[in-house]
């Protein structure tokens, strides 16, 4: 797969990046920040072949990008209170 760019998408994009396949999950990274295997593994049977499936959980979403039949890759969000900006618009 294309791992260089994978990892340069994850770190430019703020997300985790995870790919998914019958022997079970894979981290792109060495160690993504936030990461709940039980929840990847449950996100990863949903996936449909031929279909992007957008996953709410918590107060998050991920989107499960299909590659082949039982496999593909995850993306989620990286979302922590550093990283984290409000954004106010006044009229």
């Amino acid at each position: 797969m294309y791992e260089d760019e994978l990892i340069f998408l994850e770190k430019t994009a703020s997300i985790d990046i995870f790919e998914y396949s019958e022997q079970g999950i894979k981290t792109i990274l060495d160690s993504p920040k936030h990461y709940d295997h039980g929840l990847m593994i449950r996100a990863a049977k949903l996936s449909r072949e031929g279909f992007y499936s957008l996953i709410k959980y918590n107060s998050s979403y991920m989107l499960l990008v299909p590659l082949a039949k039982d496999k593909g890759l995850i993306l989620s969000p990286k979302i922590d209170s550093l990283t984290t900006q409000r954004v106010v618009f006044r009229i």
